[in-house]
């Protein structure tokens, strides 16, 4: 028999409601399904996120590393048997690296550096070239800037050996964004280059450069210029820091050797001549002398001038300061340096004289004097001016030369060794992977 549908659902209501309660549970089922699939893809997903993160700070510890390495190198001035084969530190909490170097032979170096966070590790290494660099290594170093205007030839010697004429009067710059321009009628027997990134080296005028050209940016070439080395693009030694412009830590070095009890003035003028027999300190608030005085000092030994709360140091008129007798003298400036007129400061070797400047006032070094010594004043403003015969070598901020004159860097100085600090030179990079 048939029976009707309506009639099967009124005698049988609860066939259909067990329909309805299954249909019901499957649906939850299914929802509580997609549920528990959606939080094991969201504990997953947030897994790796971690894991990402993990590994990205693992880098980050590992290049850190590897900064430490440079300076472990740079501060053993590149010799193999000062430097840790193993270092370990931590960076932060739960993140650490440790660091392994190795002598490849001659100046090459492997730093390599293992970064963990969290569970995550990553390795990297780095091979370079390590120069024990001097601070006294150039001609003239100018940190910031080195503008040459006039009539200048810049060249060699060594007070050591007597020879002239060596080809090495090497110039450069060092920071970042600084300019070597060379305008007018210069000859530089020796390189000029600039190491900080975006720095550019501008020759105009009757300018001759009979070494090599090296810069982080654009060489520009005009009037009569040339060069009879190479020209390189492009040429950075590592990135700069202060450290490089001042490798011996000047507030440092002045501060250390500061005497105690208050200064006093130095002033002599007129026709007086005085002598320091005996090597000692002096301690000044101001450093003149003028007219046509002298000051001799005698030897063996360091006599030391500390010049106080930021006093002038100034030779000007027709002045001489002498160093006779194995003498020595040490200067240091809190204040600015002006040698001017005819005066004639130290005639002997250049590391005889040596003026340490913490200021970054101005250095003024013109008329038609002779100096020869080393001026070490990485924040100062130096400017060279009238007709002067410059032996020795300088360091500034920035370097301007507006006159006439020859500068003869001295090779002996290199040898001084004190601040001596290595340079960086990067070779190869990469990452080392699981298997490599």
């Amino acid at each position: 028999h048939q029976v009707n549908p309506e009639v099967w659902s009124v005698i049988h209501p609860e066939r259909e409601g067990g329909s309805i309660l299954l249909m019901t549970l499957g649906l939850i089922v299914v929802a509580g399904v997609l549920a528990a699939t959606a939080a094991r893809i969201m504990g997953v997903e947030m897994l790796a996120g971690r894991e990402v993160v993990a590994g990205a700070r693992a880098f980050y510890v590992a290049e850190s590393g590897l900064e430490v390495g440079r300076y472990h190198l740079a501060h053993a001035v590149c010799d193999p048997d000062a430097i840790p084969q193993t270092v370990q530190g931590d960076v932060s909490t739960g993140e650490s690296y440790v660091l392994t170097l190795a002598h490849l032979g001659q100046s090459r170096f492997l730093v390599t550096s293992q970064g963990s966070a969290a569970e995550s590790v990553r390795t990297v290494r780095e091979e370079v070239n390590c120069i024990n660099s001097s601070p006294y290594d150039a001609a003239i170093i100018g940190c910031q800037g080195l503008r040459f205007n006039g009539n200048v030839e810049i060249d060699s010697y060594n007070a050591t050996t007597g020879a002239m004429n060596l080809g090495n009067g090497n110039i450069k710059t060092l920071n970042a964004n600084a300019l070597l321009e060379l305008i007018g009628n210069v000859e530089v027997y020796g390189d000029a280059s600039t190491t900080g990134p975006t720095s550019p080296v501008d020759l105009n005028g009757i300018v001759r450069v009979y070494g090599d050209i090296h810069a982080t940016d654009a060489i520009t070439f005009g009037g009569l210029s040339g060069v009879d080395g190479g020209v390189a693009l492009s040429y950075q030694a590592s990135t700069t820091t202060v450290d490089d412009c001042d490798p011996l830590d000047v507030a440092g070095l002045v501060n250390t050797n500061r005497p105690a009890g208050s200064p006093a003035s130095f002033s002599l003028s007129g026709n007086n001549d005085v002598v320091w027999a005996t090597p000692s300190v002096h301690h000044y608030s101001e450093f003149k002398l003028q007219g046509n005085s002298s000051l001799t000092l005698h030897g063996p030994g360091e006599h030391v001038v500390f010049v106080d709360s930021g006093g002038l140091f100034k030779t000007h008129g027709n002045a001489q300061l002498n160093l006779v007798g194995g003498a020595t003298l040490t200067v240091y400036l809190t204040g600015d340096l002006s040698l001017r007129g005819n005066a004639i400061v130290n005639t002997g070797a250049p590391a005889n004289l040596r003026i340490y400047a913490s200021g970054n006032g101005a250095f003024d070094v013109g008329g038609n004097f002779g100096f020869s010594g080393v001026l070490y004043a990485p924040f100062g403003t130096v400017d060279l001016v009238g007709n002067h015969q410059y032996r020795g070598s300088v360091r500034g901020w920035t370097i301007v030369n507006s006159g006439n004159g020859d500068f003869d860097y001295d090779e002996s100085l290199k040898d001084l060794g004190s601040g001596s600090r290595g340079q960086i030179i990067p070779i190869r990079w990469e990452e080392v992977y699981v298997g490599a």
